[in-house]
């Protein structure tokens, strides 16, 4: 549901342009699916490499603003590549020139946030710190880290809110809640979650743990699917329990079968996206992204006299003032939101939990859609409206950014 939080959030904005100039999807379903989090591997490869894509751009910008150069940079060239030395990557960090760069590079980063190269590049920022705070929830459950798997849950709740998704915003807080008082409220019951109790491996690669509820999914879809499915297989219930009962033991079965016969997958040590294949491919994607940047408008470049609005990078049309507004304060809004809510509903229950939550209703590049009608009336004598976004409609008087270049 994050995922689809995002989506809304950056709908509009040239994030789907972006996309298929770059050519990583080219259904327009497809995009469809990323952009609301029904595609969830796809989506997370998206918005994993759009981010990647957003870092070099903003590292480019820096590097053309500071008086660094790339001469200064040969110790992090050489640690990028050889990653996975140890060694060299302790050297790296602890020298004056890395720490020097990584200081500087982080102050140009919070300038960025603060709107030090315009709106625009500040949208942009907080699209990537949203991506990150995904990131690190995944992270969190792969290596079954509890305390950040809590404090990661907190940051997740503010983007839910702003997109008006009130289920999830809904409990989402309680959950965080409760795990924050369970050593009071269950004593006991942290130390069983941090033995492996939100997590499971289900192979020997390392940090690849999985949530519960997707390995038992996992399990039933790899092991217990039958012909017809495993919903609607017997109207038997006598069957049905007994198939409930014994499946287990027939999984086993299974899996010493296929070992026996040489046909069962081999674990790896590797992850699949560290592979020599996909870390080529995933380069490539990232680099068509940045081309495809700079086809449209670079977020990070566009001119002092311009700054003062915030743009959609496909079209150069700028977004309304009450727009503009919400989707820059997009995270705020959600955060001050979120501790209203923790605070009034768990803390001082002063509003009962389930009371009714009101949408936000909060602008986004999307909702800035005009009506249009056809030109010829249809059987029954009516005009049909139909929605269309406002940069595919001639403005008049509208101020648009173009490149000077």
């Amino acid at each position: 549901m994050h995922i689809a939080a995002l989506g809304h959030m950056v709908s509009g904005s040239g994030f789907e342009e972006i996309i298929i100039e770059a050519g990583i999807i080219c259904a327009s379903g497809s995009l469809h699916q990323v952009l609301t989090g029904k595609h969830y591997n796809w989506a997370l490869r998206v918005h994993h490499h759009m981010i990647d894509a957003i870092n070099r751009l903003l590292l480019q910008a820096f590097l053309d603003l500071s008086g660094f150069s790339e001469e200064d940079l040969s110790e992090i060239q050489l640690l990028a590549s050889s990653p996975s030395d140890d060694t060299l990557l302790a050297e790296t960090s602890h020298s004056e020139a890395c720490v020097k760069f990584l200081e500087a590079f982080s102050v140009f980063v919070s300038n960025t946030q603060g709107g030090s190269l315009g709106k625009t590049a500040q949208f942009w920022i907080n699209y990537t710190d949203s991506v990150w705070a995904l990131l690190r929830f995944l992270r969190a459950i792969k290596e079954n880290d509890l305390p950040s798997y809590t404090n990661c849950l907190r940051s997740l709740c503010p983007l839910l809110l702003s997109a008006d998704r009130l289920n999830y915003a809904h409990y989402l807080p309680m959950y965080y809640r409760h795990l924050v008082n369970i050593s009071q409220t269950h004593p006991g019951a942290e130390a069983l979650l941090e033995r492996y109790g939100f997590s499971v491996a289900r192979s020997s690669v390392p940090a690849c743990r999985v949530p519960v509820d997707m390995a038992i999914e996992q399990t039933i879809n790899k092991s217990a699917k039958t012909s017809g499915g495993i919903i609607g297989f017997t109207k038997n219930m006598d069957a049905y329990r007994r198939w409930c009962i014994t499946q287990h033991e027939r999984a086993s079965f299974l899996d010493a079968t296929q070992e026996h016969l040489e046909i069962r997958s081999k674990y790896s040590t590797l992850r699949s996206s560290c592979s020599q294949y996909e870390l080529k491919s995933s380069n490539a994607e990232v680099n068509r992204l940045v081309t495809a940047f700079g086809n449209f408008i670079n977020q990070f470049r566009i001119p002092d006299s311009s700054c003062d609005f915030l743009y959609c990078i496909s079209s150069g049309q700028p977004a309304s003032e009450e727009a503009e507004s919400d989707l820059l304060g997009y995270i705020k809004k959600g955060e001050d939101a979120t501790a209203k809510f923790i605070r009034q509903r768990l803390e001082t229950k002063e509003v009962k939990f389930h009371d009714t939550m009101k949408k936000m209703h909060l602008q986004t590049f999307k909702s800035m859609v005009v009506e249009d009608f056809d030109d010829k009336p249809n059987e029954n004598g009516a005009y049909k409206s139909r929605k269309k976004p406002f940069w595919s409609l001639p403005s008049a008087g509208t101020k648009t950014w173009t490149d000077d270049r």
